[in-house]
């Protein structure tokens, strides 16, 4: 009966150690800092295919999403996080604004990017 209750009292507190704790956020990076381990990246949403140029903005056409960070830095989604910015820009009624915006007179979009940075590559999680 003891062993049971000391194995139910070890299993509450390790559950309780891996949720996050309140008030603690993960860092936001605006600069091209190395980092290693999942990080939060804001930036400005570009379409990839213009290779990195800040100028060049998100329509309905783009199939592959970048992030310019402030100190100029050029991020590349991978195939995964590419459909996750589409299916965000679907869903959020700024990105819908930006789709369906004549060519060249969409804003920027600004956005938080969290994932893990592979070189010039990032492995995106989740945008907002």
């Amino acid at each position: 009966m003891l062993l049971r209750f000391a194995i139910a009292l070890v299993i509450t507190f390790t559950a309780a150690a891996q949720e996050p704790q309140p008030g603690v956020k993960p860092e936001v990076v605006k600069s091209n800092k190395d980092t290693s381990g999942e990080s939060v990246f804001e930036g400005k949403l570009i379409d990839a295919e213009c290779e990195g140029q800040a100028k060049c903005r998100v329509s309905a056409a783009t199939k592959q999403f970048g992030l310019i960070l402030q100190d100029g830095t050029y991020l590349k989604f991978d195939e995964g996080g590419n459909f996750k910015v589409k299916t965000f820009l679907g869903e959020s009624a700024r990105g819908r604004k930006m789709l369906t915006a004549k060519q060249d007179s969409a804003k920027r979009m600004t956005v938080k990017a969290s994932g893990i940075r592979t070189g010039d590559t990032f492995n995106l999680e989740s945008v907002k």
